[in-house]
């Protein structure tokens, strides 16, 4: 009976044991339960990002920029005189060298008359060699010598006419360049003034690139720089700055005009239309205040970026120039020692709380 009831007594104080082990358990798990259901309550309000401190740094400010290829200069050669057009020796795109006949007006009376006025200037000039010669022994009056000279004048002055007409019966190029339109062919009736080619430079060009403010403000007119050609690789070129614009475009850009000899020949020359890319010496080792391009929201024609202060972050705007593709330079609206978000902005809003991760700088 006593083993009995001590068997008893064991049993149930193992039971109680058991059930006190198991409530604890419960209020462990209770407890962790409670802790991570706080924690991702924290998370859910609080946005982990990552940030840049914005300083002031020292760059080179050499920069390129993209840009293409214009005639220096284009213009049409025109008729001089009206009439039929008797011969055409440029198509679109030929290479002409400057005074190439380029095309012919109907000029056979004009030939005609300019050799018969040579020949009666000719004669002119020996008759009054000849009455120079008797006016200096009193063989003829000095009369009749003005007179000769007279007829002389008037003899060079209709020949020097008639032969300007007839050299405007040629349509000649002004400049070495390429014929880059033709309005004519042979047969076309022309008349003075009409235009028969256009024709563009090509001893030199220009290329003209869009900069921005803070780009234009580091170059002057007559400043050397290199540029180098897409279709023409391997040959850098030498060229100059030649007119800086004074009114930017939507983009906020200026047009900047660089000359260029072009010293290449044959299918090494510069031809207007080509993409280039001009690279601009710019000033040494200037301070900047300097942040990734990656903290920038929005477009650069509008950049924002998130500012943190404590544990949160508010929306600025900013006034940026690009520097190149990872950073940009600040001209207003930061401060040195000032803490922008870099990553995790698709998340956040004016007043958002974050959290700074460790690898945030």
């Amino acid at each position: 009976m006593i083993m009995k009831t001590k068997t008893r007594i064991i049993a149930i104080a193992v039971t109680l044991v058991i059930v006190a082990a198991i409530l604890l358990r419960l209020a462990s798990n209770k407890r962790d339960l409670e802790s991570e259901i706080s924690s991702n309550a924290e998370f859910a309000t609080v946005i982990p990002v990552e940030t840049y401190t914005v300083s002031m740094k020292g760059t080179d400010n050499s920069f390129k920029v993209n840009g293409s290829v214009t005639p220096l200069r284009e213009i049409s050669a025109v008729a001089e005189v009206q009439g039929q057009v008797t011969s055409v020796s440029a198509s679109l795109g030929n290479k002409v060298k400057v005074n190439q006949v380029l095309a012919e007006v109907q000029n056979e009376l004009l030939k005609a008359q300019c050799e018969y006025e040579k020949a009666n200037l000719e004669k002119a000039k020996r008759d009054l060699d000849r009455f120079e010669t008797l006016s200096k022994t009193n063989a003829a009056t000095s009369q009749q010598f003005e007179a000769a000279r007279l007829t002389y004048l008037n003899a060079q002055s209709t020949f020097i006419s008639v032969k300007k007409q007839y050299e405007n019966t040629y349509i000649r190029a002004p400049f070495n360049g390429i014929i880059t339109k033709r309005f004519i062919e042979k047969g076309s009736y022309l008349t003075s003034g009409q235009a028969a080619f256009s024709i563009a430079e090509t001893d030199k060009v220009k290329f003209i690139a869009k900069l921005t403010v803070a780009e234009a403000a580091e170059i002057a007119v007559h400043d050397a720089l290199d540029i180098t050609i897409d279709a023409l690789q391997g040959t850098t070129y030498k060229g100059k700055v030649t007119a800086i614009g004074v009114t930017t475009d939507e983009s906020k850009r200026y047009d900047i005009e660089i000359e260029i000899a072009n010293s290449g020949s044959g299918q090494n020359m510069i031809l207007p239309g080509m993409f280039g890319t001009a690279i601009f010496p710019g000033k040494k080792n200037q301070k900047n205040l300097l942040i990734p391009r990656r903290a920038v929201t929005g477009s650069m024609k509008n950049p924002k970026v998130f500012v943190v202060t404590g544990n949160s972050v508010s929306e600025r705007e900013i006034v940026a120039e690009s520097v190149n593709d990872a950073f940009v330079r600040v001209v207003s609206g930061l401060q040195s020692g000032e803490i922008v978000v870099t990553a995790g902005q698709i998340n956040l809003v004016n007043g958002s709380k974050v959290k700074l991760l460790p690898s945030s700088k």
